[in-house]
C-alpha cells in the first residue's frame, strides 16, 4: 500500500491506493511461458491449423456456442454475422 499526492490537488488531498498481487496471473504467466515455445512443433506436426483457419473455427465457435447462432459455410457470411 502506497499513498500518492497529486500535484494539481491540495496537498490536504491525499489518494490512497491499495495495490494487490494477482496470483492468478502469475500461474496464467508461468502456463503460457510453457506453452508458447512449443506452438510450432504443434503446428508442423498438425496438431493445430493454420492461423487463418484457426480464427476462422474460433469465430464460428463462439457464433454457435456463445451466440446461439448456426453454423455457416463461408467466412464471407460467418463476417457478415459478426459485423
Amino acid at each position: 500500500m502506497f499513498f500518492v499526492l497529486i500535484p494539481d490537488m491540495p496537498s490536504f488531498l491525499l489518494f490512497f491506493v491499495c495495490t494487490r498481487s494477482y496470483s492468478e496471473l502469475v500461474s496464467v504467466d508461468k502456463a503460457l511461458h510453457i506453452l508458447f515455445p512449443f506452438l510450432p512443433l504443434l503446428w508442423i506436426l498438425g496438431i493445430l491449423p493454420p492461423l487463418d483457419a484457426l480464427f476462422s473455427w474460433l469465430a464460428e465457435q463462439t457464433l454457435v456456442l456463445v451466440l446461439g447462432g448456426s453454423p455457416l459455410a463461408t467466412d464471407l457470411r460467418l463476417v457478415c454475422k459478426f459485423a
